[in-house]
């Protein structure tokens, strides 16, 4: 197992994760990955074995809370700002359940912790809730 920074070079295999993960409303376009995957380059990962299994995208900012307008106004995360937005966790259905979404968490939350980064928070469904709250994620509102 290996978990490395995301590349462009992972486009495709991302897109795959995503669209057995997602629904089509809930997934971004081939565009928008590929601008994510390289604006948030220092805070989006891939999680590896023979190939990538899993990604996590996300990215810095100053606000201390999630509104609508700071998802348009994400343009990069060259750590800028003290906080984090957590965008996307995947993991392929074919290796979920094996504990690669923990190992991939754990490993963001500890690199966070060296950019001395004092938050991340992130928007999930309800039946995720259980998985971040392991992390020390709370609930902050509905």
């Amino acid at each position: 197992m290996n978990i490395r920074i995301a590349t462009s070079k992972d486009l495709f295999r991302l897109l795959f994760i995503q669209h057995k993960a997602f629904s089509s409303s809930e997934a971004c376009s081939v565009k928008k990955m590929k601008k994510r995957i390289e604006s948030f380059s220092e805070s989006s990962y891939v999680i590896e074995e023979k190939q990538v299994i899993g990604y996590l995208i996300s990215f810095f900012t100053s606000e201390d809370k999630i509104t609508d307008s700071l998802f348009e106004r994400s343009r990069s995360s060259k750590s800028e700002g003290e906080f984090v937005i957590l965008l996307t966790l995947a993991i392929d259905r074919e290796y979920q359940h094996q504990n690669y979404g923990t190992f991939l968490l754990e490993h963001f939350i500890k690199e966070m912790k060296k950019k001395n980064k004092k938050k991340i928070f992130l928007l999930c469904k309800k039946e995720k809730m259980t998985f971040y709250f392991r992390f020390g994620f709370q609930k902050l509102k509905e």
